[in-house]
């Protein structure tokens, strides 16, 4: 009798580990929200090394709000160096016109916190 062997699971965190990591990163846009050029500025660029810095050169004058999404997010990597790659549709509210989206792929990288938790480290 060959019995298939058991499904193999993925050794690291799953998607609802990583979930609140991916939140804080959500939450950057909508702390840019609605601010001042300078104050939208420093909220997308003070994060994630400066990696959101070029969204923000184009459109904290432009924009009153900014919103991020990720859908059919897949778990990869290790259980040490977990990621998740997404597929991102950035959506950019301008003052006046129609909202603005940028799709892309994206692989978050995360990190071990010492109390347990996961943040993203980069992608």
């Amino acid at each position: 009798i060959n019995t298939p062997p058991p499904a193999a699971k993925a050794a690291g965190p799953d998607l609802a580990a990583l979930a609140p990591a991916l939140s804080a990163y959500k939450s950057v846009f909508a702390a840019a929200s609605g601010k001042s050029r300078k104050d939208c500025q420093a909220a997308l660029s003070g994060k994630y090394q400066g990696k959101l810095q070029d969204l923000a050169q184009a459109w904290c004058d432009a924009a009153k709000r900014f919103d991020a999404s990720e859908q059919g997010c897949q778990v990869g990597g290790s259980s040490e160096n977990p990621t998740l790659n997404c597929t991102e549709t950035i959506t950019v509210y301008p003052k006046d016109g129609d909202p603005k989206q940028y799709k892309s792929q994206k692989t978050f990288h995360f990190s071990g916190k010492p109390d347990g938790t996961w943040q993203i480290s980069g992608w």
